[in-house]
């Protein structure tokens, strides 16, 4: 059984921007490739998160990644401009294909 036969990449994001902790959970599942979660975690910088955690496992040939975040600085995205990077990131630089 395949675990996703989509090739589109799914990316879920949850952001808490009412706690004092300034929460960012930000599952991907992508086709895996070299180089896959070096360039996610370059998108993360880009918006002004600080990665705390990450898990990750290739399964099916799909990279499965869970991403622990806060924000750096006062400027906080919500979810929606978080994708919206995520995807321009995609587009420009192949990052989830």
């Amino acid at each position: 059984m395949k675990l996703n036969e989509n090739k589109d990449a799914q990316i879920v994001i949850a952001a808490d921007n009412r706690s004092s902790s300034r929460l960012v959970l930000m599952g991907v599942n992508a086709r895996d490739r070299p180089g896959l979660l070096l360039d996610i975690s370059k998108c993360l910088l880009r918006l002004d998160l600080q990665l705390h955690r990450t898990e990750a496992a290739v399964l099916d040939e799909r990279s499965i990644s869970v991403w622990r975040c806060t924000y750096m600085e006062n400027f906080e995205p919500d979810a929606g401009e978080i994708s919206a990077v995520l995807s321009v990131s995609k587009e420009e630089m192949s990052l989830l294909y």
